[in-house]
């Protein structure tokens, strides 16, 4: 979800507006489905209820992405660039959310967090250190720094060609782990039909690993969402047909995208896309408790979602701005000074 569509100046811009849609769509499932029509009875249009009911599905969606774009912006860089680059487009967003979460949920008396949880918070996985996470949406992390944990020693050893080993290795590893831990592999193996995907777009690299790949890990991933949709009480065949579809459409929006197709408010939207996520679910929950909600629903819920967009927007800048940049430079100095970038792995 931390990650940018873009590659040595080139942006996939119709990427970053299916990663802005699918978080729109993580919202609704969050207010929409659990909120108002679980938790309290809310009624909302059919049709708007039946795609908020497998916006959760949006998550999956995120993995192939990231599993995409780190495919490419790992190339070329040395161990310590590829830790820069990762943990500066997770963590100082991260904190920021998840220091507004911990805020409105304190000041607002929905959940009192103490200093210690908060600190543990920090970390990015609390819930793997015995602490409650601030917001629960923050499980996905734990994934996504795994995954970047991975291609970081491959680049740590300066493996050649380390996309295919993960397509191949990666692929057969999960599918023998799969009867035993289902719901982590078919996750996992979103990342690697991200990385196959990205093959695909290299017209030097042959194409049967990576066809065979999006194949095999399609099939567990697959398997995985109709598991999932069955235990949440929704039609398991829905859950795999949703996301047998979501694999394709991103195989066309890429190859769509070597046409160099352009859309202005892109950047925005894929900016947008990652603190969208970290904010909505606990901030929207705490301002629906806050305000009245009978008749007047559908206000409501427009308000709050537009709210989040904004402040959603208002945080990418600021972060980008005030925080990333200035730290960035420090570290920079510092790196350079340590040498860092030609000590690690001669």
């Amino acid at each position: 979800m931390g990650v940018s569509s873009k590659r040595a100046g080139k942006r996939y811009d119709l990427v970053d507006i299916a990663r802005f849609l699918c978080a729109f769509w993580v919202m609704l499932f969050h207010y929409v489905y659990t909120y108002a029509t679980v938790q309290n009875g809310l009624e909302a249009p059919a049709a708007l209820t039946g795609i908020a009911r497998y916006g959760y599905m949006g998550v999956d969606f995120f993995f192939i992405i990231s599993g995409f774009v780190i495919a490419y912006s790992s190339v070329g860089k040395t161990a310590m660039q590829f830790f820069e680059s990762r943990f500066f487009r997770i963590w100082p967003t991260f904190v920021i959310c998840m220091t507004a979460s911990a805020l409105v949920l304190h000041l607002s008396g929905a959940r009192s967090v103490s200093l210690v949880e908060y600190l543990v918070n920090l970390t990015v996985v609390p819930a793997y250190l015995g602490v409650k996470p601030i917001d629960g949406v923050y499980w996905t992390l734990a994934y996504e720094i795994f995954f970047y944990a991975i291609v970081f020693v491959f680049v740590l050893f300066r493996a050649q060609n380390f996309q295919s080993h993960i397509m191949i290795y990666g692929s057969l590893l999960l599918l023998a782990l799969s009867p035993f831990m289902l719901n982590e592999t078919s996750y996992l193996a979103l990342f690697v039909i991200g990385i196959a995907f990205q093959a695909l777009t290299d017209t030097q690299r042959r194409r049967l690993v990576p066809i065979a790949a999006i194949a095999g890990m399609g099939a567990l991933a697959v398997t995985g969402a109709y598991v999932r949709a069955i235990n949440l009480g929704f039609d398991g065949m829905a859950g795999a047909v949703i996301l047998a579809a979501l694999i394709g459409v991103f195989g066309i929006l890429v190859l769509a995208d070597r046409a160099q197709v352009r859309i202005g408010w892109a950047r925005a939207a894929g900016l947008i896309t990652y603190p969208l996520y970290l904010l909505h679910s606990k901030i929207g929950e705490t301002a629906f408790d806050a305000l009245p909600l009978q008749n007047i629903w559908p206000l409501v819920l427009t308000l709050v979602i537009a709210v989040m967009i904004a402040a959603s927007y208002a945080v990418s800048i600021f972060d980008q701005k005030y925080i990333q940049g200035p730290i960035r430079k420090i570290y920079r100095k510092w790196a350079n000074i340590q040498n860092w970038n030609e000590k690690i792995v001669r």
